[in-house]
């Protein structure tokens, strides 16, 4: 049986997307990865562009955080 640290550590290297990164629809509508993830956003098109939670300047941009 594999170690479910070990499972989340390799899936956190295949996937280069983080639940802290933000999600962005044509509308405006922002929210997390982990939020889209999580099912808060079904209601929502798949169809959303997807900004880095490390690209301050972008997410202050788009009113996503605080300056």
């Amino acid at each position: 049986m594999p170690d479910g640290s070990r499972q989340q550590k390799e899936n956190d290297m295949t996937d280069p997307i983080s639940n802290d990164d933000y999600a962005l629809w044509a509308d405006g509508t922002c929210a997390t990865i982990g939020e889209v993830r999580s099912g808060h956003y079904t209601h929502m098109s798949d169809d959303y562009e997807i900004i880095s939670w490390t690209d301050t300047a972008r997410l202050i941009e788009i009113d996503a955080v605080d300056p």
